[in-house]
């Protein structure tokens, strides 16, 4: 889970450095090593969002549907409801990044 926590956290960074903006999502963990993944990943991605107001993390843990087995297109993938729940749970935070990235100053070149 530690190597898992820093990988994910230098990917934000390289994501941060070439994007306005970074969405972090992750799905419901379903098994104990995902859960142990994400309280790995917790700690530092919180220190990271206190200070870096381009990033946003976005938990789908409780958006019933992506639990529902009968919303996994392959036993994986979701499909139907689900998309439109976890669309609905990351689009304000998409919209508040985006509205963010427009009160930018232009930067000379």
């Amino acid at each position: 889970p530690e190597t898992y926590a820093a990988q994910m956290m230098e990917a934000i960074g390289v994501a941060l450095r070439q994007a306005r903006g970074v969405v972090v999502v992750v799905s419901p963990a379903e098994t104990r090593a995902q859960a142990a993944y994400l309280d790995a990943l917790l700690p530092p991605l919180r220190r990271r969002l206190e200070t870096t107001p381009d990033l946003r993390f976005v938990n789908l843990a409780p958006e019933p549907a992506l639990m529902d087995p009968l919303q996994r297109l392959d036993g994986w993938n979701y499909g139907g409801d689900a998309v439109a729940a976890a669309a609905g749970a990351i689009t304000p935070a998409m919209l508040e990044l985006i509205a963010r990235s427009g009160r930018r100053p232009a930067v000379a070149r």
